[in-house]
């Protein structure tokens, strides 16, 4: 079911998201919820539309009076140390789940694929490579990096097509 990992309603174990942009949660925190029930586990990222942008002073809000100062992932309020948000891209809470968890990357995919499209009832046409699904995917590179291997994205299929790649030699359709 869609809102249970589990197949007994006695053995109830829910779905769970981490953020893992090092703000939200620390590693070891990211690393002792996957342990205890890694079917459940979702990463999501906190990011805003200032995920790749350079860091800065940035306006926020409808009004535009208020700013936010971006540095690195960690968004917060101007004149404050008040968390507003993250800019971390979700290749980036993979990579720092990778890290942090020791997780195979098949099994850290698995949380930005397989899990989430289970608790949105999507199983079979979004989060898999099956027959009959919706074919958006991501093509990466794995790379040695601080900690292990890291992902780097090569290219973005959405519905068989595709939508970008690093070469940049396409635009995106959307």
């Amino acid at each position: 079911s869609a809102s249970s990992t589990s197949s007994s309603s006695t053995d109830f174990r829910p779905f769970f998201g981490l953020i893992v942009d090092g703000l939200h949660l620390h590693p070891t925190t990211v690393k002792i919820a996957w342990s205890a029930h890694p079917d459940g586990c979702i990463l999501v990222t906190d990011a805003m539309h200032l995920v790749g942008l350079p860091d800065g002073m940035y306006t926020w809000g409808s009004s535009g009076r208020e700013r936010i100062v971006k540095t690195g992932p960690r968004l917060t309020l101007e004149g404050s140390d008040k968390l507003a948000g993250s800019a971390i891209s979700l290749v980036e809470c993979v990579n720092n789940f990778l890290a942090w968890t020791g997780a195979s990357v098949p099994l850290a995919l698995k949380t930005v694929t397989e899990t989430p499209a289970r608790v949105l009832g999507m199983e079979g046409v979004k989060g898999s490579l099956v027959v009959g699904a919706d074919a958006d995917l991501v093509v990466f590179s794995e790379v040695g990096g601080e900690g292990g291997v890291q992902l780097v994205v090569d290219e973005v299929w959405k519905f068989g097509e595709r939508a970008w790649t690093s070469e940049g030699d396409l635009e995106i359709a959307v």
